[in-house]
């Protein structure tokens, strides 16, 4: 419920993801694997300018893949600036409610895709896919605010090739 005297502007989101043109490399024979780019579950966070989440709302898959052609939909306060994180394939805490610290859960378990090349050719390194995230900000206006967010991997799959010489 907006909180500044009932001022209010109505956000449409548009998520879209990295290209290959905005700096996506691949080298050598490897390929993104089905598991790599499938979304099992997405939470979408709002916070306000001292960093204080005003807005969590869970997202569908359907949400977020269609969102290019049919924008997600809500209301925030109007005149005001605001940080928007999308965060796919990671559950957040209900206690987590401000953005140092999402960013610190974030940044917790970056480990947990280590694996050999044989394993992370084959499956999931870590249970529920990849995690990718997105993070704008945008100041709120009275009426419709269009907010559009990039949404990238937080690691890459590097393959590396070596041929051993004397």
């Amino acid at each position: 419920t907006p909180t500044n005297g009932g001022k209010e502007g109505e956000i449409e989101l548009i998520l879209k993801n990295e290209s290959v043109a905005d700096g996506t490399r691949a080298f050598g024979s490897g390929t993104t694997e089905s598991w790599e780019k499938s979304i099992s579950s997405a939470v979408l966070i709002v916070y306000n300018t001292s960093g204080t989440q005003i807005l969590r709302r869970v997202l569908t898959a359907a949400e977020v893949n269609g969102s290019t052609t049919t924008p997600i939909k809500f209301v925030l306060s109007a005149d005001a600036s605001c940080d928007f994180y999308v965060v796919i394939n990671r559950n957040i805490a209900d206690n987590i409610t401000t953005k140092a610290k999402l960013l610190e859960e974030l940044e917790s378990d970056i480990a947990s895709y280590n694996g050999t090349y044989a394993n992370v050719t084959t499956k999931a390194m870590r249970s529920g896919g990849f995690v990718m995230t997105g993070a704008t900000t945008a100041k709120i206006a009275a009426g419709t605010t269009s907010v559009t967010m990039t949404v990238k991997r937080v690691v890459a799959k590097v393959e590396i090739q070596t041929t051993m010489t004397d």
